[in-house]
């Protein structure tokens, strides 16, 4: 067996074990929050929200208003099934989506920017909260 066909094989060999980890692993459904009213749900995504967000470093001052901005039902309802922005009043901006698992409802961040510097991480996230008491759906 030559150079060059070694190469080859060992190549199709990485993406094949590559293709099975990734269906393995699963997809993200990017979903959105269909009760967001319900006062359970709320409660969640407000923990949810705070506990990403002061893992980040945040000041609780801004988790706070991140907070009120991030599981507000109005917004929710309207930015349907996609992902969420938020800026910090630190300069920080955040991207984040809601991923409908088989008994849950996951709140992704996926992404921090911070003036010219973005870092994102959509296989294994920056951080993944439950959130209990909500339903999501595409």
């Amino acid at each position: 067996m030559c150079k060059d066909e070694r190469m080859n094989r060992s190549y199709r060999l990485f993406a094949a074990s590559c293709t099975s980890l990734a269906l393995a692993a699963g997809c993200a459904q990017v979903s959105a929050v269909r009760n967001p009213e319900v006062p359970a749900c709320i409660a969640s995504l407000r923990q949810a929200f705070g506990d990403i967000l002061a893992a980040q470093g945040e000041a609780p001052q801004a988790v706070a208003q991140l907070v009120q901005h991030g599981a507000d039902p109005v917004l929710l309802r309207q930015n349907g099934p996609r992902p969420l922005f938020l800026r910090s009043p630190s300069g920080i901006d955040y991207g984040l989506f809601f991923d409908r698992r088989e008994n849950a409802c996951l709140l992704r961040l996926y992404m921090r920017r911070q003036g010219f510097s973005t870092y994102t991480n959509n296989v294994t996230y920056i951080d993944t909260r439950t959130v209990g008491g909500c339903d999501c759906g595409p």
